[in-house]
């Protein structure tokens, strides 16, 4: 039974609008649902959307916002084998605070660590409502460094780098995790390890390929791979099987090898509701990309899946398909 994410409290102006739809039945393939959401969305008043300056939190509010924002039960203490791995991620964001927030919410657990980097281009309303709710959480951190991001250059991987020099500063996470707040994970909170994070900060081959990286295009596309994918550099947590790696499991991205029930944006598929159900079983564990103001319901229903599975505690499904990984094979 999927269960509502419904509130009404005092922050009840930064609550998101959810549609009348059945998530369940979306994934189901359920061909009159499908038809309903085309309908609704076609023909319903968009919801307005939450100004960014909404979320303009002061410190005396942080208890209230957190008690009504970050309520479910694994946001205050989550289960043992995970309290016992905890996580550090970086989040990259340009603007639409909602859509950050939302994403925070999804993937927030007590003992993991977050570094958030806003564009350093954003617009002043987008950064100061970000740092207002960043100062509602010990674990959570703005860069200490932001980069103006161009698409497909080096400033893109310099941000991550940045937030990877801030968050080796905290000693207890076991693996890091990038996401742009564009995208969703489709598992719960299951990376690049912490050796291999400090490899890059620390190694002087990862240190030249970085600088060699500055003037090629769209550089973290293939910085990370080179360091994994290169047995001789025996990269921490690397690659270790002798053939082509043939299954991806970082993310999910459609750049067209199946049909986009969304739309196409920069080549790369928007996600809509229609593409749902072909996501509800796959193995990767993020998923780019989704806009709400694209496909609002598509965002819904794959966040009500999340947050019914962390609030549930279901096991992985597929647990044998990740230890059968080659990069799980002994050296």
């Amino acid at each position: 039974k999927f269960l509502s994410l419904q509130t009404k409290k005092i922050f009840e102006h930064v609550q998101p609008f959810y549609y009348p739809v059945s998530c369940q039945k979306l994934f189901e393939s359920d061909s009159n649902e499908f038809k309903y959401v085309q309908t609704l969305l076609s023909t319903s008043k968009s919801p307005k959307n939450i100004s960014d300056n909404q979320y303009n939190i002061t410190k005396e509010q942080c208890d209230i916002y957190r008690s009504e924002r970050f309520d479910q039960s694994f946001h205050h203490e989550d289960i043992l084998i995970n309290r016992q791995f905890p996580l550090a991620f970086n989040i990259l964001l340009h603007d639409n605070v909602q859509q950050f927030e939302r994403l925070l919410r999804l993937i927030y657990r007590p003992q993991n660590f977050y570094c958030v980097h806003v564009d350093s281009s954003a617009l002043w309303s987008v950064f100061e409502s970000v740092k207002s709710i960043v100062q509602c959480f010990d674990n959570i951190y703005l860069v200490s460094k932001r980069e103006e991001i161009t698409y497909a250059t080096f400033s893109r991987l310099q941000a991550d780098i940045n937030c990877m020099n801030d968050s080796i500063k905290y000693s207890s996470w076991k693996y890091l995790l990038n996401i742009a707040s564009s995208e969703l994970p489709l598992k719960t909170n299951s990376a690049f390890s912490r050796a291999f994070v400090e490899f890059v900060l620390t190694n002087e081959v990862a240190k030249r390929l970085l600088e060699w990286s500055r003037d090629t295009y769209s550089p973290d596309e293939h910085y990370w791979a080179t360091l994994n994918y290169n047995t001789h550099l025996n990269t921490p947590g690397g690659y270790k099987a002798k053939t082509d790696p043939t299954i991806w499991t970082g993310r999910y991205v459609n750049w067209g090898e199946s049909h986009c029930y969304g739309q196409i944006i920069r080549g790369i598929c928007v996600f809509g509701s229609l593409d749902l159900p072909s996501l509800l079983n796959r193995h990767e564990l993020i998923a780019n990309k989704f806009y709400l103001h694209t496909d609002p319901i598509a965002y819904q229903c794959l966040e009500e899946l999340i947050f019914n599975r962390s609030k549930l505690d279901l096991p992985l499904n597929d647990a044998t398909f990740y230890r059968r990984m080659p990069f799980l094979l002994p050296s």
